[in-house]
């Protein structure tokens, strides 16, 4: 947006001058004003276009964290005893569902169904509950799967927290990321963090990019928050 560089006020796009002092307007807001009546630094597009190259465009990195979409990482472990809650909860539903079918074609619970129409109502009930059952028996499997993965995953996370407790050091990884230019600290934060990340994966090879950004995070806050 254009600026009147006398009066500081801001005009909409395409006004050239400004209408109380009679001066051309200039496309960004003066820097040394900027300094002078904020207390946030100012940043020219230079500075930001530069840290923007050296996070995403560094090309003599030999390990590149993988450039997939992270999401909310949930541990081997915690995902075993959802798949085990859930198929418990399927299995119940789908024995006590079968299991009233039964009980109300004999007569036992005093609900009346009249043909043709009770067949069609056990056919469609009955179907559902068999298929939670066979879900609840797939999400047993699946649960025992992921606690296997987890007694893995568990001695890999140890591996990785004790590698770098014994070589990371906050200094190293501010040196690591070799910043040339005054930044503010949220962008030090993206730069040191994924230096944290390219370290990581130089030592351990190719991992999950939703597990590596959960891992760093708790080794970065150790790191950084905890020497403060």
């Amino acid at each position: 947006m254009p600026w009147c560089p006398k009066c500081k006020y801001e005009y909409r796009e395409g006004i050239k001058e400004c209408s109380d002092c009679k001066i051309p307007l200039v496309d960004y807001y003066p820097e040394e004003d900027y300094k002078e009546e904020t207390d946030t630094p100012y940043y020219s597009e230079e500075q930001v276009t530069l840290y923007e190259e050296e996070t995403f465009h560094e090309e003599d990195d030999e390990v590149q964290v993988q450039a997939e979409p992270i999401h909310t990482y949930q541990d081997k472990k915690s995902k075993a005893e959802d798949f085990k809650s859930s198929a418990y909860t399927l299995l119940i539903v789908g024995i006590l569902g079968i299991a009233a079918l039964v009980l109300i074609e004999l007569h036992i619970i005093p609900i009346y169904l009249v043909a043709p129409g009770k067949y069609i109502t056990y056919g469609v009930m009955g179907a559902l509950f068999l298929i939670f059952i066979v879900v609840g028996i797939r999400s047993f499997a699946s649960a025992k799967k992921y606690a296997e993965e987890a007694i893995e995953e568990d001695d890999l996370t140890n591996q990785i927290n004790r590698w770098c407790k014994d070589n990371l050091t906050k200094q190293m990884i501010i040196d690591k990321a070799a910043i040339q230019t005054e930044l503010p600290e949220e962008m030090k934060y993206f730069k040191y963090f994924d230096t944290l990340k390219k370290m990581i994966a130089e030592q351990f090879g190719a991992l999950d990019a939703s597990y590596l950004e959960a891992l760093a995070e708790e080794v970065y806050t150790r790191l950084f928050d905890e020497e403060i």
